[in-house]
């Protein structure tokens, strides 16, 4: 197979296992559909998805406060994500895309036509 070029997200190759690894440290996903686990309230979910991202445990907790008072969940962070409105579930994935301030945000979005 012969390849025609490459894609460099701030200067990483998204073909080199390396550069790869260099690129998840920098972005953000918040996918189309919800990452959702009913049982967890939208405070864990932050602490999961920061403890994935790599952020130190000492960081933690704040990074997760900050996340939620910028959605606005901040008095909705113990309810368990499964009695969350569609709209609170929306900024709870935008708030985890947001973890560590990521420098490249990817929205993943369908738009019907």
């Amino acid at each position: 197979m012969t390849c025609l070029g490459t894609t460099l997200i701030y200067g990483d190759s998204v073909q080199s296992s390396v550069g790869m690894s260099n690129i998840r440290r920098i972005i953000g996903v918040c996918p189309q559909f919800d990452i959702l686990w009913d049982a967890l309230s939208g405070e864990e979910h932050l602490h999961l998805f920061a403890s994935i991202k790599g952020l130190p445990l000492s960081s933690i907790e704040s990074v997760a406060q900050e996340s939620l008072a910028e959605v606005r969940l901040t008095e909705s962070a113990k309810i368990r994500a499964g009695s969350y409105s569609g709209g609170m579930k929306r900024r709870r994935s935008v708030a985890i895309a947001l973890i560590d301030d990521p420098k490249l945000v990817i929205l993943d979005e369908l738009v019907y036509r």
